[in-house]
């Protein structure tokens, strides 16, 4: 079988920081199905941007690869190596969620709006291939030390990572920004808290039951969690401590 060694990009970005505003891409992304002498490549080191707007068509012969690319860059599979991001089923996924939350919340017979929410949990489970972050790990060690439901700890913890990262992703948060209607970069992070406040969730780690005597703990368990690894900006051990006082 012969793999797909490499596409270039639709509109063969100068540097893979351009990627970080494509709807999906690809980077150095190998797949190998089996193991020793019966290994196959089905791709060695492809790389890809895709932009809103471009229209590309990925052609080979039977077994050159095509399907498995378009699987990864789908979140269906992971590669062997390399990585693939999935920003514009993270990016639908969102839109949906801010158009039926509330709604759903509200009335949980809202069928239609249900049905949204389904919709946006899957495909934020399929943006899940790209990594998490800080909030993760927070939530990991809540969930550890104070046995807090993981859903209601990343709640908690989402805001003062969020605006951490801020700094170090704007484009990204213009970009949510935008899907949601917020404004701003800027706006984005408000938009948010409104939206818990909207739905119910009004509280801090302090009224949840955590106590401050956790925090070195806490903030140990947050630090070895892997999670934090791809956080779009690097947070050490005095940035968790500011998390866990901020949520507090």
């Amino acid at each position: 079988m012969s793999a797909i060694a490499s596409i270039p990009t639709a509109t063969s970005p100068t540097s893979w920081a351009d990627d970080s505003v494509a709807i999906a891409a690809a980077r150095d992304v190998t797949r190998r199905h089996g193991g020793g002498d019966a290994a196959v490549d089905a791709l060695r080191g492809v790389s890809l941007a895709l932009h809103e707007g471009d229209f590309v068509a990925v052609m080979g012969p039977s077994g050159s690869g095509k399907s498995t690319l378009m699987h990864i860059m789908a979140g269906l599979d992971r590669p062997t190596s390399g990585s693939a991001s999935i920003d514009g089923i993270a990016l639908e996924g969102l839109r949906l969620g801010a158009a039926n939350l509330a709604r759903a919340v509200a009335n949980p017979h809202d069928l239609d709006a249900r049905g949204g929410m389904l919709m946006s949990s899957m495909m934020g489970a399929i943006a899940f291939q790209k990594d998490l972050g800080a909030t993760h790990s927070c939530a990991h060690a809540l969930g550890t030390v104070c046995g807090l439901h993981h859903g209601l700890a990343n709640a908690l913890m989402i805001e003062p990572v969020m605006s951490f990262n801020l700094e170090a992703a704007p484009h990204k948060f213009a970009e949510l920004a935008h899907v949601v209607g917020a404004g701003s970069a800027q706006a984005f992070v408000p938009w948010l808290a409104h939206l818990k406040q909207t739905i119910g969730i009004t509280g801090s780690l302090s009224s949840a039951g955590v106590k401050r005597e956790y925090f070195e703990r806490l903030v140990e368990i947050a630090l070895a969690d892997i999670c934090h690894q791809t956080n779009p900006r690097p947070c050490g051990r005095a940035d968790f401590e500011r998390f866990f006082v901020e949520a507090f």
